[in-house]
């Protein structure tokens, strides 16, 4: 019996990552009372990676805490990872998993996690 490996294109990895990201949005599991942060410093010369990652955490439901850091309530970090590799920007990505954050009360409103 032959084999076949099937693999996407980059074309279709940013697809299947957009439609990954955009479910992070619907999410109405069970909050484990943790905030993950994804900060980034991307420099100029990756200004295209830079909007697009941004672009993508809003996709995502993210909350701009500052221009280059937003915060989620639910698990993501592997969506994180994957969208920093996709545009090759890994070393420029960070994140993070906290457990209180200033003012989250605002942030527990607005996420709907009562």
């Amino acid at each position: 019996m032959a084999q076949v490996i099937v693999s996407l294109s980059e074309k279709g990895k940013l697809r299947v990552l957009n439609i990954c990201l955009r479910r992070l949005n619907d999410r109405k599991e069970h909050w484990d009372k943790k905030w993950r942060m994804v900060a980034f410093d991307i420099p100029n010369i990756h200004r295209k990676g830079r909007d697009a990652v941004r672009y993508r955490l809003r996709s995502g439901g993210f909350y701009k805490l500052q221009e280059s850091m937003f915060i989620h309530p639910y698990n993501c970090e592997r969506e994180i990872r994957d969208l920093a590799a996709l545009f090759k920007l890994e070393k420029y990505v960070s994140f993070a998993l906290l457990d209180f954050i200033d003012g989250q009360d605002g942030l527990i409103k607005l996420f709907k996690l009562n």
